[in-house]
Protein backbone atom coordinates (compact mmCIF):
# COMPACT_ATOMS: atom_id res chain seq x y z
CA UNK A 1 0.00 0.00 0.00
CA UNK A 2 2.74 2.58 1.20
CA UNK A 3 5.33 1.41 -1.91
CA UNK A 4 1.31 2.30 -4.22
CA UNK A 5 0.63 5.73 -2.26
CA UNK A 6 4.30 6.83 -3.19
CA UNK A 7 4.52 5.63 -7.20
CA UNK A 8 0.70 7.80 -7.39
CA UNK A 9 2.36 10.69 -5.74
CA UNK A 10 5.37 10.34 -8.31
CA UNK A 11 2.88 9.97 -11.29
CA UNK A 12 0.85 13.18 -10.42
CA UNK A 13 4.12 15.22 -9.49
CA UNK A 14 5.57 14.08 -12.70
CA UNK A 15 2.64 14.39 -15.31
CA UNK A 16 1.67 18.11 -13.71
CA UNK A 17 4.29 19.66 -15.40
CA UNK A 18 3.43 18.76 -18.89
CA UNK A 19 0.26 20.32 -18.58
CA UNK A 20 2.39 23.76 -19.18
CA UNK A 21 3.24 23.60 -23.29
CA UNK A 22 6.53 22.81 -24.30
CA UNK A 23 8.39 24.96 -27.40
CA UNK A 24 7.53 23.16 -30.86
CA UNK A 25 10.20 22.58 -33.13
CA UNK A 26 9.43 22.76 -36.64
CA UNK A 27 8.98 18.86 -37.14
CA UNK A 28 5.66 17.12 -36.71
CA UNK A 29 3.82 13.73 -36.68
CA UNK A 30 1.15 13.58 -39.50
CA UNK A 31 -2.51 12.91 -37.92
CA UNK A 32 -2.97 9.18 -39.35
CA UNK A 33 1.11 8.71 -37.97
CA UNK A 34 0.27 10.66 -34.38
CA UNK A 35 -2.19 7.89 -34.41
CA UNK A 36 -0.45 4.99 -34.78
CA UNK A 37 2.13 6.24 -32.30
CA UNK A 38 -0.20 6.91 -29.42
CA UNK A 39 -1.36 3.48 -30.03
CA UNK A 40 2.32 1.92 -29.75
CA UNK A 41 3.05 4.71 -26.39
CA UNK A 42 0.07 3.36 -24.62
CA UNK A 43 1.03 -0.42 -25.34
CA UNK A 44 4.49 -0.52 -24.51
CA UNK A 45 4.07 1.38 -21.43
CA UNK A 46 1.55 -0.29 -19.63
CA UNK A 47 3.85 -3.35 -19.20
CA UNK A 48 7.09 -3.65 -18.20
CA UNK A 49 10.64 -5.20 -20.23
CA UNK A 50 10.73 -4.20 -24.02
CA UNK A 51 13.45 -1.96 -23.84
CA UNK A 52 14.78 -1.86 -27.01
CA UNK A 53 10.77 -0.95 -28.69
CA UNK A 54 10.73 1.30 -25.94
CA UNK A 55 14.28 3.00 -26.51
CA UNK A 56 13.24 3.11 -30.69
CA UNK A 57 9.95 4.91 -30.30
CA UNK A 58 11.65 7.23 -27.55
CA UNK A 59 13.93 8.59 -30.40
CA UNK A 60 11.41 9.18 -32.67
CA UNK A 61 9.28 11.24 -30.18
CA UNK A 62 12.74 13.55 -29.54
CA UNK A 63 13.62 13.53 -33.03
CA UNK A 64 10.08 15.16 -33.81
CA UNK A 65 10.51 17.84 -31.47
CA UNK A 66 6.80 18.81 -31.05
CA UNK A 67 5.21 19.86 -27.91
CA UNK A 68 2.87 16.90 -27.90
CA UNK A 69 6.08 14.02 -28.78
CA UNK A 70 7.91 16.21 -26.09
CA UNK A 71 4.71 15.91 -23.73
CA UNK A 72 4.41 11.56 -24.54
CA UNK A 73 8.33 11.65 -23.29
CA UNK A 74 7.83 13.42 -20.08
CA UNK A 75 4.99 10.82 -19.54
CA UNK A 76 7.50 8.10 -20.69
CA UNK A 77 9.33 8.46 -17.50
CA UNK A 78 6.50 8.43 -15.35
CA UNK A 79 5.35 5.26 -17.03
CA UNK A 80 8.67 3.57 -16.14
CA UNK A 81 9.18 4.46 -12.74
CA UNK A 82 5.98 2.96 -11.78
CA UNK A 83 7.06 0.46 -13.53
CA UNK A 84 10.08 0.03 -12.25
CA UNK A 85 8.45 -0.07 -8.84
CA UNK A 86 6.07 -2.80 -9.54
CA UNK A 87 8.86 -5.06 -10.92
CA UNK A 88 11.35 -4.15 -8.22
CA UNK A 89 8.51 -4.95 -5.59
CA UNK A 90 8.01 -8.33 -7.10
CA UNK A 91 11.94 -8.84 -6.94
CA UNK A 92 12.00 -7.54 -3.05
CA UNK A 93 9.48 -10.68 -2.61
CA UNK A 94 11.06 -13.12 -4.69
CA UNK A 95 14.34 -12.39 -2.63
CA UNK A 96 12.63 -12.73 0.52
CA UNK A 97 10.74 -16.08 -0.36
CA UNK A 98 14.46 -17.42 -1.56
CA UNK A 99 15.78 -16.71 2.00
CA UNK A 100 13.16 -18.06 3.74
CA UNK A 101 13.31 -21.05 1.23
CA UNK A 102 17.26 -21.56 2.51
CA UNK A 103 16.35 -21.22 6.08
CA UNK A 104 14.18 -23.95 6.18
CA UNK A 105 16.24 -26.26 4.27
CA UNK A 106 19.23 -26.36 6.93
CA UNK A 107 17.93 -28.99 8.63
CA UNK A 108 15.98 -31.23 6.68
CA UNK A 109 13.03 -31.11 4.03
CA UNK A 110 9.15 -31.57 4.15
CA UNK A 111 8.03 -32.42 0.66
CA UNK A 112 6.77 -28.87 0.72
CA UNK A 113 10.43 -27.48 1.86
CA UNK A 114 11.68 -29.38 -0.97
CA UNK A 115 10.01 -28.10 -3.34
CA UNK A 116 10.48 -24.27 -2.73
CA UNK A 117 13.87 -24.45 -1.79
CA UNK A 118 14.23 -25.65 -5.11
CA UNK A 119 11.78 -23.24 -7.05
CA UNK A 120 12.16 -20.46 -5.18
CA UNK A 121 16.05 -19.00 -6.72
CA UNK A 122 13.95 -19.88 -10.50
CA UNK A 123 11.69 -17.56 -9.84
CA UNK A 124 14.32 -15.29 -7.83
CA UNK A 125 16.57 -15.57 -11.42
CA UNK A 126 13.26 -14.72 -13.36
CA UNK A 127 12.79 -11.55 -11.11
CA UNK A 128 16.68 -10.71 -11.22
CA UNK A 129 16.12 -11.14 -15.43
CA UNK A 130 13.26 -8.75 -15.00
CA UNK A 131 14.81 -6.34 -13.22
CA UNK A 132 17.33 -5.84 -15.40
CA UNK A 133 15.48 -4.97 -18.27
CA UNK A 134 13.52 -2.48 -16.84
CA UNK A 135 16.27 -0.89 -15.14
CA UNK A 136 17.54 -0.47 -18.86
CA UNK A 137 14.21 1.02 -20.10
CA UNK A 138 14.20 3.25 -17.38
CA UNK A 139 17.86 4.50 -18.36
CA UNK A 140 16.38 5.16 -21.71
CA UNK A 141 13.65 6.90 -21.01
CA UNK A 142 16.39 9.18 -18.45
CA UNK A 143 18.48 9.51 -21.76
CA UNK A 144 15.50 10.47 -23.65
CA UNK A 145 14.92 13.39 -21.32
CA UNK A 146 18.62 14.42 -21.81
CA UNK A 147 18.43 14.22 -25.23
CA UNK A 148 14.97 16.59 -25.10
CA UNK A 149 14.90 20.71 -24.24
CA UNK A 150 15.71 21.97 -21.48
CA UNK A 151 12.62 22.90 -19.96
CA UNK A 152 11.76 18.96 -19.61
CA UNK A 153 14.97 18.60 -17.29
CA UNK A 154 14.50 21.79 -15.50
CA UNK A 155 11.05 20.49 -14.77
CA UNK A 156 12.49 17.06 -13.77
CA UNK A 157 14.89 18.50 -11.38
CA UNK A 158 12.68 20.83 -9.46
CA UNK A 159 9.74 17.92 -9.09
CA UNK A 160 12.55 15.81 -7.74
CA UNK A 161 13.73 18.04 -5.03
CA UNK A 162 10.43 17.20 -2.93
CA UNK A 163 10.23 13.65 -4.25
CA UNK A 164 9.70 11.23 -1.18
CA UNK A 165 10.84 8.64 -4.01
CA UNK A 166 14.94 7.93 -3.62
CA UNK A 167 14.89 5.79 -6.84
CA UNK A 168 13.03 9.11 -8.75
CA UNK A 169 15.84 11.71 -6.72
CA UNK A 170 19.21 9.01 -7.72
CA UNK A 171 17.15 8.93 -11.19
CA UNK A 172 17.35 12.92 -11.64
CA UNK A 173 21.06 13.03 -9.92
CA UNK A 174 22.03 10.65 -12.40
CA UNK A 175 20.45 12.98 -15.46
CA UNK A 176 22.16 16.15 -13.81
CA UNK A 177 25.63 14.15 -14.07
CA UNK A 178 25.16 13.18 -18.03
CA UNK A 179 23.97 17.16 -18.44
CA UNK A 180 27.30 18.74 -16.76
CA UNK A 181 28.47 21.23 -16.98
CA UNK A 182 25.36 22.78 -17.64
CA UNK A 183 24.31 25.50 -14.72
CA UNK A 184 21.17 23.87 -13.42
CA UNK A 185 23.38 20.50 -13.81
CA UNK A 186 25.86 21.63 -11.33
CA UNK A 187 23.31 23.56 -8.92
CA UNK A 188 20.99 20.30 -8.62
CA UNK A 189 24.22 18.39 -8.07
CA UNK A 190 25.43 20.63 -5.42
CA UNK A 191 22.04 20.76 -3.83
CA UNK A 192 21.83 17.09 -4.04
CA UNK A 193 25.58 15.83 -2.70
CA UNK A 194 25.16 18.42 0.18
CA UNK A 195 21.93 18.12 1.38
CA UNK A 196 20.75 14.39 0.25
CA UNK A 197 20.14 11.86 3.58
CA UNK A 198 20.11 8.78 1.75
CA UNK A 199 23.07 7.66 0.57
CA UNK A 200 21.83 5.34 -2.22
CA UNK A 201 21.55 8.25 -4.24
CA UNK A 202 24.89 9.85 -3.32
CA UNK A 203 26.06 6.65 -4.49
CA UNK A 204 24.19 6.74 -7.72
CA UNK A 205 26.09 10.12 -8.35
CA UNK A 206 29.70 8.25 -8.10
CA UNK A 207 28.82 5.58 -10.17
CA UNK A 208 27.91 8.16 -12.67
CA UNK A 209 31.24 10.35 -11.82
CA UNK A 210 33.34 7.08 -12.70
CA UNK A 211 32.48 7.46 -16.52
CA UNK A 212 33.26 10.98 -16.93
CA UNK A 213 36.72 11.64 -18.85
CA UNK A 214 36.66 15.51 -16.85
CA UNK A 215 34.53 17.26 -14.66
CA UNK A 216 34.33 14.44 -12.22
CA UNK A 217 37.06 15.51 -9.62
CA UNK A 218 35.97 17.98 -6.93
CA UNK A 219 32.31 15.65 -6.68
CA UNK A 220 34.53 12.48 -5.80
CA UNK A 221 36.89 14.23 -3.25
CA UNK A 222 34.66 16.06 -1.87
CA UNK A 223 32.86 12.33 -1.15
CA UNK A 224 35.79 11.17 0.59
CA UNK A 225 34.67 12.81 3.93
CA UNK A 226 31.43 11.56 3.20
CA UNK A 227 29.53 10.29 7.01
CA UNK A 228 28.89 6.89 4.83
CA UNK A 229 32.05 4.93 4.99
CA UNK A 230 30.38 3.19 2.13
CA UNK A 231 30.41 6.35 -0.07
CA UNK A 232 33.79 7.36 1.08
CA UNK A 233 35.25 4.00 -0.17
CA UNK A 234 34.22 3.87 -3.18
CA UNK A 235 35.43 7.97 -3.59
CA UNK A 236 38.62 6.46 -2.48
CA UNK A 237 38.79 3.43 -5.16
CA UNK A 238 37.72 5.86 -7.77
CA UNK A 239 40.71 8.50 -6.98
CA UNK A 240 42.94 5.25 -7.11
CA UNK A 241 41.21 3.89 -10.25
CA UNK A 242 41.79 7.24 -12.02
CA UNK A 243 45.31 7.63 -10.51
CA UNK A 244 44.13 11.29 -9.21
CA UNK A 245 47.27 12.53 -7.59
CA UNK A 246 45.44 15.73 -5.97
CA UNK A 247 43.46 13.55 -3.52
CA UNK A 248 46.36 12.40 -1.80
CA UNK A 249 46.19 15.33 0.90
CA UNK A 250 42.06 14.63 1.27
CA UNK A 251 42.74 10.46 1.82
CA UNK A 252 45.32 11.62 4.61
CA UNK A 253 42.76 13.18 6.09
CA UNK A 254 40.52 10.52 5.80
CA UNK A 255 42.47 8.46 7.85
CA UNK A 256 42.05 9.79 10.82
CA UNK A 257 38.53 8.29 11.35
CA UNK A 258 38.75 5.35 9.33
CA UNK A 259 37.59 2.01 10.14
CA UNK A 260 40.17 -0.81 9.69
CA UNK A 261 38.51 -1.69 6.23
CA UNK A 262 38.45 1.80 4.89
CA UNK A 263 42.12 2.60 6.34
CA UNK A 264 43.28 -0.61 4.06
CA UNK A 265 41.55 0.80 1.30
CA UNK A 266 43.01 4.21 1.93
CA UNK A 267 46.54 2.69 2.61
CA UNK A 268 45.86 0.95 -0.94
CA UNK A 269 45.20 4.48 -2.52
CA UNK A 270 48.22 6.35 -0.96
CA UNK A 271 50.39 3.42 -2.56
CA UNK A 272 49.56 3.54 -5.69
CA UNK A 273 49.62 7.06 -6.18
CA UNK A 274 52.73 8.08 -3.74
CA UNK A 275 55.21 4.98 -4.55
CA UNK A 276 54.91 4.89 -0.94
CA UNK A 277 54.27 1.37 1.33
CA UNK A 278 53.31 2.99 4.84
CA UNK A 279 51.49 1.36 7.26
CA UNK A 280 47.70 3.23 6.86
CA UNK A 281 48.68 5.48 10.16
CA UNK A 282 47.46 9.17 9.51
CA UNK A 283 50.22 10.35 11.69
CA UNK A 284 52.79 8.60 9.65
CA UNK A 285 51.69 10.11 6.34
CA UNK A 286 51.43 13.81 7.76
CA UNK A 287 54.62 13.98 8.32
CA UNK A 288 55.35 12.80 4.96
CA UNK A 289 53.27 15.37 3.22
CA UNK A 290 55.23 18.07 5.13
CA UNK A 291 58.07 16.97 2.85
CA UNK A 292 56.15 16.56 -0.08
CA UNK A 293 53.56 19.54 0.32
CA UNK A 294 55.53 21.18 -2.49
CA UNK A 295 54.39 18.45 -5.20
CA UNK A 296 50.95 19.39 -4.77
CA UNK A 297 48.87 21.87 -5.22
CA UNK A 298 48.08 24.49 -2.51
CA UNK A 299 45.69 24.93 -0.46
CA UNK A 300 45.00 21.83 1.46
CA UNK A 301 45.79 21.04 5.06
CA UNK A 302 46.49 17.80 6.46
CA UNK A 303 45.83 17.18 10.11
CA UNK A 304 47.57 13.71 11.12
CA UNK A 305 46.75 12.23 14.24
CA UNK A 306 48.07 9.11 15.77
CA UNK A 307 45.31 6.06 15.83
CA UNK A 308 45.55 2.88 17.78
CA UNK A 309 46.87 0.25 15.76
CA UNK A 310 43.76 -2.25 15.36
CA UNK A 311 44.78 -6.06 15.88
CA UNK A 312 43.68 -8.38 12.79
CA UNK A 313 41.69 -11.31 14.53
CA UNK A 314 42.54 -14.80 12.98
CA UNK A 315 40.38 -17.37 11.24
CA UNK A 316 42.24 -20.13 10.20
CA UNK A 317 45.43 -18.09 10.45
CA UNK A 318 43.96 -15.69 8.03
CA UNK A 319 44.33 -11.91 8.83
CA UNK A 320 40.80 -9.75 8.76
CA UNK A 321 41.73 -5.85 8.77
CA UNK A 322 37.89 -5.68 9.53
CA UNK A 323 35.04 -4.22 12.28
CA UNK A 324 32.47 -5.58 10.58
CA UNK A 325 32.43 -8.94 9.30
CA UNK A 326 30.25 -11.63 8.30
CA UNK A 327 31.54 -15.59 8.81
CA UNK A 328 30.06 -18.08 6.82
CA UNK A 329 31.13 -21.46 7.53
CA UNK A 330 30.21 -24.63 5.37
CA UNK A 331 28.36 -27.10 7.68
CA UNK A 332 27.47 -29.90 4.78
CA UNK A 333 27.71 -33.78 5.22
CA UNK A 334 31.39 -33.67 4.32
CA UNK A 335 32.19 -31.91 7.39
CA UNK A 336 31.67 -35.00 9.03
CA UNK A 337 34.59 -36.19 8.22
CA UNK A 338 37.85 -36.49 9.53
CA UNK A 339 40.21 -33.89 8.28
CA UNK A 340 43.48 -34.62 6.37
CA UNK A 341 45.47 -31.82 7.96
CA UNK A 342 47.23 -33.96 10.23
CA UNK A 343 49.70 -31.59 11.20
CA UNK A 344 48.33 -27.78 10.67
CA UNK A 345 51.92 -26.08 11.03
CA UNK A 346 53.33 -28.12 8.48
CA UNK A 347 50.67 -27.51 5.98
CA UNK A 348 50.02 -24.30 7.20
CA UNK A 349 51.04 -21.20 4.26
CA UNK A 350 51.76 -17.55 5.28
CA UNK A 351 49.04 -15.27 3.53
CA UNK A 352 50.79 -12.86 1.05
CA UNK A 353 51.85 -9.58 2.48
CA UNK A 354 48.26 -7.19 2.99
CA UNK A 355 48.52 -3.57 2.26
CA UNK A 356 49.78 -1.60 4.63
CA UNK A 357 53.67 -3.99 5.13
CA UNK A 358 51.64 -5.91 8.02
CA UNK A 359 53.77 -9.30 8.60
CA UNK A 360 51.80 -12.49 8.10
CA UNK A 361 51.25 -14.34 12.09
CA UNK A 362 53.02 -17.33 12.93
CA UNK A 363 52.07 -20.74 11.75
CA UNK A 364 50.20 -21.36 14.86
CA UNK A 365 51.57 -24.75 16.74
CA UNK A 366 49.25 -27.90 16.35
CA UNK A 367 47.52 -27.61 19.64
CA UNK A 368 46.03 -24.93 18.73
CA UNK A 369 44.34 -26.61 16.02
CA UNK A 370 41.80 -29.42 16.79
CA UNK A 371 42.61 -32.51 14.74
CA UNK A 372 38.93 -35.16 14.08
CA UNK A 373 35.86 -33.87 11.69
CA UNK A 374 36.36 -30.85 10.16
CA UNK A 375 33.16 -29.73 11.51
CA UNK A 376 34.62 -29.34 14.81
CA UNK A 377 37.93 -27.75 13.68
CA UNK A 378 35.75 -24.88 12.16
CA UNK A 379 33.51 -24.49 15.35
CA UNK A 380 37.39 -24.41 17.29
CA UNK A 381 38.75 -21.81 14.67
CA UNK A 382 35.26 -19.85 14.86
CA UNK A 383 35.32 -19.88 18.42
CA UNK A 384 38.95 -18.45 18.58
CA UNK A 385 38.22 -15.81 15.88
CA UNK A 386 35.10 -14.63 17.89
CA UNK A 387 37.02 -14.28 21.15
CA UNK A 388 39.36 -12.04 19.70
CA UNK A 389 37.53 -9.57 18.66
CA UNK A 390 37.26 -6.10 20.33
CA UNK A 391 33.87 -4.79 21.85
CA UNK A 392 34.18 -2.30 18.75
CA UNK A 393 33.57 -4.72 16.30
CA UNK A 394 30.00 -5.79 14.73
CA UNK A 395 29.88 -9.52 13.19
CA UNK A 396 27.29 -12.39 12.73
CA UNK A 397 27.46 -16.14 11.42
CA UNK A 398 25.82 -17.86 8.65
CA UNK A 399 26.04 -21.38 8.55
CA UNK A 400 25.15 -23.32 5.21
CA UNK A 401 24.64 -26.55 3.57
CA UNK A 402 21.76 -26.64 0.90
CA UNK A 403 20.22 -23.99 2.68
CA UNK A 404 21.62 -21.09 4.85
CA UNK A 405 20.55 -19.87 7.93
CA UNK A 406 22.23 -16.96 9.87
CA UNK A 407 23.35 -16.38 13.88
CA UNK A 408 21.46 -13.23 13.79
CA UNK A 409 20.06 -11.27 10.93
CA UNK A 410 21.83 -7.93 11.28
CA UNK A 411 25.50 -7.50 12.87
CA UNK A 412 25.62 -7.30 16.49
CA UNK A 413 28.99 -5.60 18.70
CA UNK A 414 31.68 -8.30 19.91
CA UNK A 415 29.90 -8.16 23.84
CA UNK A 416 31.17 -10.98 26.01
CA UNK A 417 27.31 -11.81 26.35
CA UNK A 418 26.95 -11.78 22.64
CA UNK A 419 29.68 -13.65 21.92
CA UNK A 420 28.51 -16.33 24.60
CA UNK A 421 25.15 -16.74 22.31
CA UNK A 422 27.25 -17.27 19.13
CA UNK A 423 28.93 -20.06 20.64
CA UNK A 424 25.91 -21.84 21.87
CA UNK A 425 24.54 -21.41 18.16
CA UNK A 426 27.45 -22.58 16.80
CA UNK A 427 27.92 -25.93 19.32
CA UNK A 428 24.48 -27.01 18.25
CA UNK A 429 24.96 -26.87 14.27
CA UNK A 430 25.45 -30.62 12.67
CA UNK A 431 26.58 -31.15 9.48
CA UNK A 432 23.73 -31.90 7.01
CA UNK A 433 23.03 -31.75 2.95
CA UNK A 434 25.38 -30.40 0.10
CA UNK A 435 27.20 -26.78 -0.41
CA UNK A 436 24.71 -24.29 -1.98
CA UNK A 437 27.44 -21.47 -1.78
CA UNK A 438 25.43 -19.30 -4.10
CA UNK A 439 23.08 -19.36 -1.05
CA UNK A 440 24.91 -18.36 1.14
CA UNK A 441 26.53 -15.25 -0.43
CA UNK A 442 23.20 -14.54 -1.01
CA UNK A 443 21.90 -14.28 2.52
CA UNK A 444 25.49 -13.05 3.27
CA UNK A 445 25.35 -9.87 1.09
CA UNK A 446 21.64 -9.25 1.96
CA UNK A 447 22.49 -9.25 5.95
CA UNK A 448 25.40 -7.08 4.43
CA UNK A 449 22.80 -4.16 3.39
CA UNK A 450 24.66 -4.69 -0.15
CA UNK A 451 21.48 -6.44 -1.78
CA UNK A 452 18.80 -3.97 -0.83
CA UNK A 453 15.09 -5.22 -0.13
CA UNK A 454 13.48 -3.08 1.19
CA UNK A 455 12.62 0.98 0.84
CA UNK A 456 14.32 1.74 4.04
CA UNK A 457 18.26 3.35 3.48
CA UNK A 458 20.45 1.89 6.00
CA UNK A 459 24.07 2.48 5.34
CA UNK A 460 26.09 -0.68 4.39
CA UNK A 461 26.69 -2.79 7.17
CA UNK A 462 29.33 -5.33 6.65
CA UNK A 463 32.55 -4.55 4.56
CA UNK A 464 34.20 -8.17 4.74
CA UNK A 465 32.83 -11.99 3.80
CA UNK A 466 35.16 -14.73 4.88
CA UNK A 467 33.67 -17.49 3.21
CA UNK A 468 35.01 -21.27 4.68
CA UNK A 469 34.22 -24.53 2.14
CA UNK A 470 35.47 -27.88 2.09
CA UNK A 471 33.76 -29.05 -1.28
CA UNK A 472 32.49 -27.98 -4.73
CA UNK A 473 29.44 -25.72 -4.55
CA UNK A 474 26.18 -27.10 -5.41
CA UNK A 475 22.85 -25.85 -7.02
CA UNK A 476 19.89 -25.68 -5.02
CA UNK A 477 18.64 -29.17 -5.59
CA UNK A 478 17.60 -30.50 -2.17
CA UNK A 479 17.25 -33.86 -3.72
CA UNK A 480 19.51 -34.66 -6.26
CA UNK A 481 22.00 -31.64 -5.99
CA UNK A 482 24.70 -31.01 -8.95
CA UNK A 483 27.85 -28.76 -9.02
CA UNK A 484 26.95 -25.54 -9.97
CA UNK A 485 28.48 -23.57 -12.30
CA UNK A 486 31.66 -21.19 -10.50
CA UNK A 487 31.53 -18.55 -13.85
CA UNK A 488 28.31 -18.01 -13.36
CA UNK A 489 28.34 -17.67 -9.67
CA UNK A 490 31.43 -15.82 -10.01
CA UNK A 491 29.68 -13.24 -12.10
CA UNK A 492 26.78 -13.01 -9.80
CA UNK A 493 28.69 -12.22 -7.01
CA UNK A 494 30.21 -9.14 -9.08
CA UNK A 495 27.44 -7.69 -9.97
CA UNK A 496 26.44 -7.71 -6.33
CA UNK A 497 29.45 -6.37 -5.32
CA UNK A 498 29.91 -4.02 -8.41
CA UNK A 499 32.42 -1.62 -6.27
CA UNK A 500 34.12 -4.25 -4.51
CA UNK A 501 32.89 -2.47 -1.28
CA UNK A 502 32.80 -6.24 0.57
CA UNK A 503 36.01 -7.75 0.83
CA UNK A 504 36.00 -11.82 0.01
CA UNK A 505 38.65 -14.41 1.91
CA UNK A 506 38.10 -17.71 1.12
CA UNK A 507 39.08 -20.70 2.83
CA UNK A 508 39.27 -24.09 1.37
CA UNK A 509 39.50 -26.99 4.03
CA UNK A 510 40.70 -30.30 2.46
CA UNK A 511 40.12 -29.26 -0.62
CA UNK A 512 40.55 -31.64 -3.84
CA UNK A 513 38.60 -29.86 -6.54
CA UNK A 514 37.05 -26.40 -7.10
CA UNK A 515 40.04 -25.14 -5.42
CA UNK A 516 40.56 -22.77 -8.23
CA UNK A 517 36.70 -20.94 -7.99
CA UNK A 518 37.43 -20.04 -3.86
CA UNK A 519 40.78 -18.58 -5.43
CA UNK A 520 39.05 -16.40 -7.75
CA UNK A 521 36.20 -15.89 -5.74
CA UNK A 522 38.75 -13.98 -3.18
CA UNK A 523 40.35 -12.67 -5.77
CA UNK A 524 38.17 -10.74 -7.13
CA UNK A 525 36.77 -9.18 -4.43
CA UNK A 526 39.71 -7.98 -2.85
CA UNK A 527 40.02 -10.41 -0.73
CA UNK A 528 42.93 -13.66 0.33
CA UNK A 529 42.50 -17.56 -0.39
CA UNK A 530 43.94 -19.73 2.13
CA UNK A 531 44.34 -23.51 1.79
CA UNK A 532 43.81 -25.82 4.77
Amino acid sequence: MRRRFVITALVVALVAPFVTPLPSASADFAPAEWKAIQAEFAELFSRPGFPDEKAQLLKRLVEDGSSKALKLVGEALVKECELFGDVRSAWQVATMDNLKALEAAVDGYTPEETRAVRDAPKALAAAEEALKLEQRALSDALDAVKAAPALLRDTLFKRAKTSKDWMYRAAAARLAVLRLPEAESVEYLRRTMNGEKDGRVRSAVLDMMGDLDEGWETWTIDRIADPDWSIQLQAVQLVQYRAYKPAVPHLINALGKAGPRLAQAIGAALKDLTGENFEPFPDVWAKWWEEHRADFEAGVEVTGRHVEKFEPTHFYGLPIHSDRIIFVIDISNSMKLKTENGNPAEKWKAPPPTTGGDAPPPPPPPEEILSGPKIDVAKHELKKAIEKLPPETTFTIIAFNGGATAWKDDLLPATDKNKQDAFTWVRALKPYSSTYIEGALRRAFQIAGVIDVDDKYVTQRADTIVLMSDGAPTDSDPRKPKNADPDALLALVREWNKNQKVVIHTIGVDMLEYIDFLKKLAEQNGGTYLDR
